[in-house]
């Protein structure tokens, strides 16, 4: 670049800096002057698609577990305490996980409060009820409100013959869950796709989010939401990256 410049004149000083440098100090001092939020936003789950949908909808901290969502209680408070925040609220995103949040609540000076939720689609339903510009206890109450304007649906493949409560599944059978309990088998991932949709009480349902894992590829889950949509006409349907390694699909229906 001097050397081009050099045809058009003589060049008595020069002066050359990092830009890439700069513009991370940039980031960093201005990261640092940031006020702490009045409530932070903790969220757990499984798969970078998900880590990345919980982060744009405002979550300040986000602990993917890889494939199992079983994070430490340590975990938990590190993750809290990451942000600095006095209040921090907290979204399981799995009943199993409820447990080591109240336990890490009672070991960290944060004040952190437990929003219920018991699977992804409910932590984003609750995500979508805050906001900064109401009062604390407001927001809270919002989040917990919209836990309810969800089902998930959850599509896997048996890893072994079993029976849960009447029904028996042989290993490798598609089987689908709504809201962690009841089942549906089938031959089809399509199949089970379809029967339990019509399971969540379809009447009520307006928008279907298909998070596709990392064990599916995009096209078939693009062939899928094509079916799906020609099948149910009426209903909005979303094809989002969710990158969790046991279920096929993760499916919200609000």
């Amino acid at each position: 670049t001097l050397d081009y410049c050099s045809r058009f004149g003589e060049t008595e000083q020069f002066h050359v800096d990092d830009i890439d440098s700069q513009h991370k100090q940039f980031k960093s001092q201005g990261l640092r002057r940031q006020d702490p939020p009045r409530l932070g936003l903790l969220a757990i789950c499984v798969g970078s698609g998900f880590t990345d949908v919980l982060k744009d909808l405002g979550c300040h901290s986000v602990i993917n577990c890889g494939d199992l969502m079983n994070p430490s209680t340590q975990e938990i408070i590190s993750g809290v305490e990451s942000i600095g925040a006095k209040r921090v609220a907290v979204l399981p995103n799995n009943s199993n996980v409820i447990p080591a949040v109240l336990q890490a609540a009672s070991m960290t000076e944060v004040d952190l409060i437990c929003i219920p939720t018991k699977s992804i689609p409910q932590g984003i339903s609750a995500l979508l009820g805050y906001s900064p510009e109401i009062s604390v206890e407001a927001t809270l109450a919002s989040m917990k409100e919209n836990i309810n304007n969800v089902k998930t649906l959850e599509i896997t493949r048996a890893a072994k013959s079993t029976r849960i409560d009447s029904t028996y599944i042989e290993q490798g059978q598609i089987i689908g869950r709504i809201e962690g309990s009841m089942v549906i088998k089938g031959e089809t991932i399509l199949e089970v796709l379809k029967r339990g949709i019509l399971e969540c009480n379809l009447p009520l349902v307006s928008l279907v989010t298909l998070y596709w894992g990392h064990t599916t590829n995009k096209d078939e889950a693009q062939e899928t939401s094509d079916l799906l949509q020609r099948t149910f006409p009426n209903l909005e349907l979303e094809l989002v990256y969710g990158g969790q390694s046991h279920y096929n699909y993760i499916v919200s229906l609000e």
